[in-house]
């Protein structure tokens, strides 16, 4: 018991409440890798679809544009890197991670606690776009883009 409260006070600094930073924001923040206003710093993104293929590369604007869209889930695979970079360097499969875990470990790098906008319920959808095998009962499909 002694031990705790030696551990708790070791943290004298007062925790500052987090700003608080919508989603888009720090989605975009991640995509562009925090450069502003010049496209050709920015990296470019990869992510591994459904068929376990690397799809890309996809610029950051590219991407926020299918994440503002709902064409995500927090689970997709990505991995963003240098524009110069070509095959033999390109990211192994195991550098991609969650896109979900992307955006909370940059939300922590921001300071900033992520919000989700009101009325934004998370459209779970897995991974079963364009198969028509699984009907869900009386589920809105806005006609899929593709």
């Amino acid at each position: 018991q002694q031990q705790q409260q030696a551990e708790e006070r070791k943290e004298e600094t007062p925790k500052k409440p987090l700003k608080k930073a919508l989603v888009a924001n720090v989605v975009e923040f991640l995509f562009t890798g925090g450069v502003k206003n010049n496209p050709t710093e920015e990296p470019v993104w990869r992510y591994i679809d459904n068929e376990k293929q690397i799809q890309g590369p996809w610029t950051s604007k590219q991407m926020l544009s299918w994440y503002k869209q709902g064409y995500f889930d927090s689970d997709l695979l990505v991995v963003g890197c240098e524009r110069k970079l070509c095959p033999p360097n390109l990211p192994k499969r195991d550098q991609y991670l969650a896109l979900g875990k992307l955006i909370e470990s940059k939300a922590k790098e921001m300071g900033v606690q992520v919000v989700k906008p009101p009325g934004d319920h998370h459209r779970g959808h897995h991974g079963d776009r364009g198969h028509g095998d699984r009907h869900h009962g009386g589920r809105h499909h806005g006609g899929g883009g593709g």
